[in-house]
């Protein structure tokens, strides 16, 4: 078995290791964009909550799904639709129409 000091030894003369893919340009672009998303949808699960937290949804209260849903079976999500004709819609929007808002690799298309 190596000793702790030879195994450092070995350790220190690896190369450096490359930067986190967080900290990529695209990676903050997105982060930023999720950030405006989430700042944006705040105010109105607040006042989901505040208006319909003691609603019954079966057994299950709106407020016990926006909080976490603890020991419950249920899902709170509207992100997407999938229509037996056209097929899976994000946010209103079809796959291609995705494809043509999110952003490009250089050189993409």
């Amino acid at each position: 078995m190596m000793s702790v000091r030879v195994l450092g030894s070995a350790l220190g003369r690896l190369p450096a290791c490359r930067g986190f893919a967080s900290e990529s340009a695209i990676v903050s672009t997105l982060q930023g964009k999720i950030k405006d998303l989430a700042d944006k949808k705040t105010p109105q699960f607040t006042r989901l909550r505040k208006e319909l937290g003691d609603m019954a949804i079966g057994q299950v209260t709106v407020g016990a799904c926006i909080g976490g849903a603890r020991g419950i079976k249920c899902l709170l999500s509207e992100t997407s639709l999938l229509d037996p004709m056209e097929g899976i819609r994000y946010r209103g929007m079809t796959l291609e129409e995705c494809n043509a808002h999110l952003p490009k690799a250089p050189g993409g298309k």
